[in-house]
């Protein structure tokens, strides 16, 4: 991948007899995955919702984490797929504001979208976080969706085989 190319990158939530589990991948424009991840959402009365967003905070930080540790600039054409609109909502509207307003931290899952924004904010180009619709692959054969498609359908996959003994 070329160091200025664009990184694609989609998350998924699952949760199964309330454990909640992410999953999602890095992959260039063209949708070559190089990096996979699945893992625990942590929380009582998990909902799919806050598994969602562990996802988009995994990747968020395991990026900027590792560009910081190998001293390279934070990438800069950052394209993030999530099919919670809600959760991508809610984060853009987080963005806007420069200080937390005390009633927002009594709100359900503030803590995981209070990291997601916090970690956008040191990326000097903020990550595009664009919307995917679920569950495309049931209406059109895989290999006739588009890339942010495919890799939301294999993040979904990670995201529920976590779960699986």
């Amino acid at each position: 991948m070329k160091l200025h190319e664009a990184i694609f990158s989609a998350s998924d939530g699952s949760v199964k007899d309330n454990q909640g589990s992410f999953g999602w991948l890095l992959s260039s424009p063209n949708g070559t995955v190089i990096l996979r991840c699945s893992g625990p959402a942590f929380g009582i009365r998990m909902k799919s919702y806050r598994a969602e967003g562990y996802g988009v905070l995994s990747v968020l930080r395991l990026i900027y984490r590792l560009y910081t540790f190998c001293n390279q600039p934070l990438p800069t054409n950052l394209h993030l797929f999530c099919d919670s609109k809600s959760l991508l909502d809610k984060t853009a509207v987080y963005t806007k504001h420069t200080q937390y307003f005390p009633n927002t931290s009594l709100q359900p899952d503030w803590d995981v979208l209070q990291q997601i924004v916090t970690t956008i904010r040191m990326f000097p180009n903020p990550p595009h976080l664009t919307h995917v619709k679920a569950n495309q692959d049931d209406a059109t054969s895989y290999d006739e969706l588009p890339v942010e498609a495919q890799l939301h359908v294999q993040a979904n996959t990670l995201a529920k085989n976590y779960n699986t003994p």
